[in-house]
């Protein structure tokens, strides 16, 4: 037994340089494999492009990309500027884009990849555009999303399987997408068409004043929420989805002649111009209310009970 324990003794400090081996080596493995991760992380690399307009002209954006955000806003008179963000291991403006100016319109188009010898697909790239307050807006992209705020005119945004923002603006509004969501925010008098097939349509803030608005899914929910101050008529139909109304003066019901479930009437006409409200979906539910307001909720409060002293 004397023995054997001196055994043990002399054994251990090989026990102790093997242990520290497998440790090291595992250490090296983790930090390996976080290095592969910064890697993937990596930071992005961003170049700008400005150009200068006359204070008068109206300024027209031509978009084309396969992917990517593109974040449209507010910017000066007379000054458009481009900055494209996009992984260190890419290209940027120039090789994964190209910008051409032709008058006061400005086109930003794709470079494709070669992939194999072969003309591959756009590298991902994010862009941000500060534009002037009113101009015209033609936006086409294949997967990518895109953000346009306080920009008032002509805006056409499309999409084929990506999501649509349109915050604060005013003109004649077309948005149409695939599969993607479409958001409008606070918008202003405008003539308004959004369509898409199995996304979503939400219309949020705005007063439906003085204009024509026309929602339109296949399979997702309309939802608009709206000022008091609205004036309207609606029109509404699904086919097989459910309809919400928690507006006075409008009406809900359901068709005698099948599964068709309708909503129509007028909202805070006062005769005041009114606006046309057109609503259409095939199997997607429709929800019509009235937005929130900062009082409400001071009503709210000031009815409930006050706890004893």
């Amino acid at each position: 037994m004397t023995r054997a324990r001196s055994v043990n003794r002399v054994r251990n400090p090989y026990c102790l340089i093997f242990l520290a081996l497998v440790a090291g080596l595992m250490l090296a493995s983790v930090a390996h494999g976080m290095e592969a991760s910064i890697v993937d992380f990596a930071p992005r690399a961003t170049e700008t492009e400005v150009f200068e307009f006359s204070a008068d002209a109206t300024p027209r954006l031509e978009v084309r990309l396969d992917q990517g955000v593109v974040r449209v806003e507010r910017g000066e008179t007379g000054r458009v500027v481009v900055r494209a963000n996009a992984p260190l291991g890419e290209t940027v403006l120039g090789s994964t884009v190209k910008i051409e100016r032709h008058g006061d319109t400005l086109m930003i188009l794709p470079r494709k990849r070669a992939v194999g010898g072969e003309s591959g697909s756009q590298a991902e790239i994010d862009l941000e555009v500060e534009f002037p307050a009113r101009g015209e807006l033609d936006l086409r992209s294949h997967l990518g999303d895109f953000e346009v705020y306080d920009i008032d005119g002509e805006i056409d945004m499309r999409s084929d399987r990506g999501s649509l923002v349109l915050e604060g603006s005013s003109g004649t509004l077309l948005l149409q997408t695939g599969s993607g969501s479409i958001d409008l925010i606070d918008l202003g008098q405008s003539v308004v068409r959004a369509t898409t097939d199995s996304g979503a349509v939400r219309y949020r803030g705005g007063s439906l004043t003085d204009g024509r608005y026309s929602f339109t899914t296949a399979s997702g929910p309309i939802e608009i929420e709206h000022h008091r101050e609205a004036h309207y008529t609606i029109v509404g139909r699904t086919l097989s989805g459910d309809v919400s109304n928690q507006v006075d003066g409008v009406i809900s019901d359901d068709s005698r002649w099948g599964p068709v479930k309708h909503l129509h009437g007028e909202y805070g006409l006062d005769h005041q111009a009114a606006s046309t409200v057109q609503v259409i979906s095939a199997s997607g539910d429709i929800s019509l209310a009235l937005s929130p307001q900062p009082g409400d909720f001071a009503v709210a409060a000031s009815d409930q009970p006050s706890e004893p002293e």
